[in-house]
């Protein structure tokens, strides 16, 4: 009896490690895949990926691809100022001060 649980135990253990992993669709491949995040500047442009300021650069907002694919130029700009406005202190050491993102809803 002991013999055939072990052998049971040891083909699951076999069929696990050689059957194909099922790739996941979110997550950080999904992130990554979608853009990531990227850095604005105050007309709302886009200057570059999130975390890479150059020094003597303004303070940037940081903005996930796909909510910056859902917000005009003018709302972009508005929350980067609101992010300066509210964090002025561009050499910040430790943990960023987090500024929310808030986009107006249409009245239809």
């Amino acid at each position: 009896m002991k013999f055939y649980l072990r052998l049971v135990f040891t083909i699951i253990h076999l069929a696990t490690i050689l059957m194909p992993k099922k790739k996941s669709t979110n997550g950080l491949r999904k992130w990554f895949k979608d853009g990531g995040w990227d850095r604005y500047d105050s007309k709302g442009n886009k200057i570059g990926k999130c975390g890479a300021r150059k020094k003597g650069e303004a303070k940037p907002k940081c903005l996930p691809a796909s909510r910056a694919k859902s917000m005009s130029k003018a709302e972009i700009a508005s929350a980067v100022r609101r992010k300066r406005r509210e964090d002025p202190n561009v050499n910040r050491v430790g943990k960023a001060k987090n500024v929310a993102t808030r986009t107006r809803k249409k009245r239809k």
